[in-house]
């Protein structure tokens, strides 16, 4: 576990010094090429954009974090130079479920909350190959009808000409809830509580999506992050509490 404990320690501020070395624990994607614990994003700017650690900061993290007593698995999907690779986000979907239904196995009443943060023009688009595009949405699938799964997807807007809004996956797959039951798509309100996008009548949930305070690699160890992953982040450990207190299902925590 020396490991996992530096990767603790080293986190800004000790944001997640709270966390049990030996029950936070990592799936990669492409061990053989990518064991790398760092989330090092640099953004347009040059500066540090740790998206992953920012979405971990608002779920659990001892600071900002909405449920402290969640038990992370971290799933890292980029390759051997930082960067995501559709295959690699495949295999990390895969290896997800693999890993669930292991878990399973050992205690069936086990619940679970998966976070897509992948970036929105790294998953699959209209113009990817039907085969990926399809074996995707599968995946998905199978984990949305688990009835000890959860999918919690920020409404990240892919493409935007006028009025019209293409929302990125998994986000899109919410406009046929019969086919993803247990995919909570998650839209991200201003501080003026007001939809940053146009609302849309499939996206059921909102939360606080501007100037939220997460960890991140700045001198102070925190700044100011925007987006709907923030909101997603918020309602994932506030459904994560609820599950948990009272012993509910996904289907139940939903409805």
């Amino acid at each position: 576990m020396a490991e996992i404990k530096s990767w603790l320690s080293s986190r800004p501020v000790q944001e997640f010094k709270h966390l049990d070395p030996e029950a936070v624990q990592f799936i990669f994607a492409d061990p053989g090429k990518n064991k790398n614990r760092k989330d090092e994003s640099i953004d347009s700017n040059g500066n540090y954009h740790p998206v992953g650690t920012g979405v971990l900061s608002k779920l659990c993290g001892l600071k900002y974090g909405v449920s402290k007593k969640i038990t992370p698995i971290i799933v890292k999907v980029t390759d051997a130079n930082g960067k995501y690779n559709f295959l690699n986000i495949f295999q990390g979907l895969m290896s997800t479920q693999s890993d669930i239904v292991a878990r399973l196995a050992r205690d069936p009443e086990a619940k679970f909350i998966i976070i897509d943060t992948v970036d929105v023009f790294e998953a699959p688009n209209t113009g990817a190959s039907p085969v990926y595009k399809n074996t995707y949405q599968h995946a998905l699938k199978q984990l949305s009808n688990s009835g000890n799964v959860v999918l919690v997807a920020a409404a990240v807007a892919q493409e935007k000409r006028g009025r019209d809004i293409t929302y990125s996956f998994p986000s899109r797959l919410g406009k046929t809830p019969a086919e993803y039951p247990n995919l909570l798509v998650v839209g991200g309100v201003n501080k003026s509580f007001r939809v940053i996008d146009d609302a849309e009548d499939w996206i059921k949930t909102y939360a606080p999506a501007r100037d939220i305070n997460v960890a991140s690699r700045s001198p102070s160890g925190y700044w100011m992050f925007d987006g709907p992953l923030m909101a997603a982040a918020s309602v994932a450990g506030v459904l994560a509490t609820f599950m948990s207190k009272q012993n509910v299902g996904a289907g139940e925590a939903l409805s």
